[in-house]
């Protein structure tokens, strides 16, 4: 039988010595679950990128698939983890389109683990059937099978029957696809309808629960989460009861696994008792996508040949992987991009970086300097694939640009390291309508420090955006105080103190939507706003997270003001929205840290306000999506958890309120950055325009002898830190970095 297969192999592929350089491949990533259960159905993925001459077909004589492959005997082989999506015990998939030169593979394949404990190892390669095995597409998938019995865990009910009173029927399944980071988790919401003759509990006999399923039994789920009741029982009904012809909900836990990948989790309903019972019709399949990151990137084995030229001394590489190929944006509009070399030289590459090649001004606030975008240290060997990320800004003025950039390593540019990214920007953004004078559009009612200000208007609301949501939906909790969902300032429906509300947006109907604890059910086609009954209590994200690095249970995702859910026509993105006075909002940066000199607080929370007032009278950079500024990148905004760890910094906002920098008496702009190199930089040193007479180069003893981080316009993060430990005044240090400026107060 061995012989037959190997001459079935040499027959299929008579041409394989021949056809090496017109099949060839780039094996980009691999990925699949490292233990599993004996028996246990998982998913594998591999990511290739076309290199040869000849495209990749499903079908016709040359169709491509893959397949199971031994590495001694160069053959194919069955395989011990075959599933019954499989085409035979070796042959695994095909591609579902043709894959041309220099496009890419994703193959997600289903494995099953063997049902004796071990360590399996298996090698897969991908075959041009009657011409070629395609070179340097081999890869490893390992998988650890071992006994984990489910009781061990937390006990589960038997294997449920089924009974006709006992019925359901899916309601909302709380979008049509998820994307969760390795190991991040996010909370979907389910409704099932009760259309059965038995009333649902969540606590005692017949109490229903959402299990993981697979076939017609409870499984255990790649995406289990710690709250889970157990390895396969996700969550208990969220409603008391539910009777029937009424709608309950459950609000299901995931957790992402460290496997990158294309996932259908199914999840089913099922009633506890002496004989446990599957609720007939109520059943789901959730699409999962977790993304692909830099730690599951392979590389070739040791005895595959490496593609690209080597050429000793010299850095050579080849582009595998980029975020964005183009961009369209309103002017001034910030942007994430990152980039994936392969060194395909001889050379260790031991720092990376990404240059402006060229005089487009697409130049951000966080560049080392004038042409360095970003630079990363550590090694990238010959084979591995290095990656670059760096922040673009749109240049200000509607158009088409060009951006082109090169890699280097240290100081020397890398062949093949040259990329492009067609711009266009859709609007002017704000620094179109800059000039040498200031602009008349500043120019506001102003009070000297110290003067009678009650005439001054009352403080302005900002607009924060805090996410784009990958769900369509947030889920609001009255955390402090009770709360009220509100709509053109009315109140539709209260949350007392610990409920929740589920704010989505419906993208095929275009309307909001709205259920929860409470009376909190309906739809509009206007947004909805939630808001503490007090006005200042800080609201929960409840299906948002961030932690805090350096403390332990730390978790910024409340905030004061209003939580608001926002689809955005322009950029069809959903966004998370939180309202709230501009004090509040500089409460909640996070530029420096409470332990700094007061002084210094001061200095640095005046240049943030002035920052944010002249966006909310500029209104341009983010009207599209319907807020003034991002938490991100225009200042870092981590809200009321910010400003309860913060109280020196909330004592400076206060001491400061409606304080701005200003030249002969209109708002100036104050960029600040981390460190200068000894010297700040003029506006049109680094951004060209101007000139802005504030904005001019001075020198920063305090930063002497150091590199440079940031854009170096303005004032000098460390430079006013070494001001204010020298005993400097907060106006002393800000009339330094900006020339000839004065603070005035704006508003009471």
């Amino acid at each position: 039988m061995k012989f037959f297969f190997l001459f079935l192999s040499l027959w299929i592929f008579p041409f394989a010595a021949h056809a090496a350089t017109t099949y060839d491949t780039l094996l980009l990533s691999v990925s699949a679950s490292r233990t599993l259960s004996p028996g246990e159905s998982s998913q594998a993925t591999v990511t290739l990128k076309n290199t040869g001459s000849l495209p990749w077909s499903r079908e016709g004589k040359n169709f491509v698939s893959l397949y199971r492959w031994d590495p001694q005997k160069k053959v194919e082989i069955a395989s011990a983890f075959i599933n019954e999506q499989w085409e035979t015990d070796r042959r695994v998939s095909r591609p579902n389109t043709v894959i041309r030169q220099g496009e890419t593979l994703t193959l997600t394949f289903p494995i099953r683990a063997p049902k004796v404990s071990g360590t399996y190892r298996e090698e897969f390669i991908l075959a041009a059937e009657n011409a070629a095995w395609i070179k340097n597409s081999r890869f490893t998938v390992e998988v650890q099978v071992k006994d984990d019995v489910v009781s061990q865990v937390s006990p589960s009910p038997p294997h449920p029957t089924s009974s006709p009173d006992w019925s359901g029927a899916l309601v909302d399944q709380g979008g049509s696809e998820w994307q969760i980071d390795v190991e991040e988790h996010v909370v979907v919401t389910l409704a099932f309808k009760n259309t059965g003759s038995k009333i649902w509990t969540r606590d005692g006999t017949n109490s229903v629960s959402l299990y993981a399923t697979g076939g017609s039994t409870e499984r255990k789920s790649l995406f289990k989460d710690f709250h889970w009741l157990s390895a396969t029982r996700a969550v208990k009904l969220k409603e008391a009861r539910v009777m029937p012809g009424e709608i309950g909900h459950f609000l299901l836990e995931l957790r992402a696994p460290r496997a990158p990948g294309s996932y259908q989790e199914t999840f089913s309903l099922a009633a506890a008792g002496t004989t446990p019972t599957w609720i007939k019709g109520a059943s789901v399949i959730l699409p999962i996508r977790v993304p692909l990151t830099s730690e599951f990137i392979a590389t070739a084995p040791p005895d595959q040949e490496m593609t690209g030229v080597k050429v000793e001394g010299k850095y050579t590489a080849i582009l595998l992987l980029r975020s964005a190929r183009e961009l369209s944006l309103p002017g001034d509009r910030r942007e994430s991009i990152t980039v994936g070399f392969k060194n395909t030289g001889a050379e260790i590459w031991h720092s990376r970086g990404v240059r402006l090649n060229g005089t487009t001004s697409v130049r951000d606030e966080s560049w080392i300097n004038p042409t360095d975008a970003a630079r990363v240290q550590g090694a990238t060997k010959p084979g591995e694939i290095g990656f670059v990320t760096f922040q673009l800004k749109a240049p200000a003025r509607r158009g088409t640009y060009t951006a082109s950039f090169q890699l280097s390593v240290g100081d020397q540019p890398v062949e093949g390291g040259e990329f492009d990214i067609p711009i266009t920007v859709t609007a002017d953004g704000a620094g179109a309508t800059m000039n040498s004078q200031p602009s008349t559009t500043n120019r506001m009612e102003t009070i000297p420090l110290g003067g009678d200000f009650s005439a001054l208007p009352a403080e302005p609301m900002i607009r924060v955006g805090l996410y784009k949501t990958t769900d369509d939906q947030t889920m609001v909790r009255a955390k402090y105080a009770p709360a009220s969902v509100m709509q053109n300032g009315s109140a539709l429906c209260r949350l007392a103190l610990g409920q929740l509300v589920i704010v989505r947006f419906d993208r095929a109907n275009r309307v909001y939507k709205i259920f929860g604890d409470g009376s909190c059910v309906g739809q509009s086609t206007e947004p909805y706003v939630v808001r503490a009954d007090d006005g200042t209590s800080p609201l929960e994200i409840a299906d948002f997270h961030r932690p805090v690095a350096w403390l332990p249970g730390a978790d910024d995702n409340t905030f004061r003001g209003t939580l608001e859910l926002r689809y955005a026509p322009s950029t069809n993105n959903i966004w998370v929205i939180n309202e709230l006075p501009l004090e509040r909002y500089l409460g909640g940066i996070a530029e420096t840290s409470d332990i700094s000199p007061y002084e210094y607080q001061k200095a640095l929370l005046s240049a943030a306000r002035t920052y944010a007032v002249y966006h909310l009278q500029k209104t341009r950079k983010h009207a599209a999506e319907f807020f003034t500024v991002d938490a991100t990148y225009d200042q870092v905004y981590r809200g009321y958890g910010a400003e309860a760890r913060s109280p020196s910094i909330v004592s400076a906002v206060e001491s400061t309120r409606g304080q701005i920098v200003t030249y002969q008496e209109q708002l100036a702009i104050t960029p600040y950055y981390s460190r200068s190199d000894g010297r700040t930089r003029a506006w049109t040193e680094v951004w060209g325009g101007g000139p802005f007479p504030w904005l001019v180069s001075v020198p920063v003893p305090w930063d002497q002898g150091r590199t440079l981080w940031g854009h170096g316009v303005g004032m000098s993060a460390t430079g006013a830190l070494g001001m204010a430990k020298d005993g400097k005044k907060y106006d002393e240090i800000l009339r330094y970095f900006y020339q000839s400026t004065e603070l005035h107060r704006v508003y009471k």
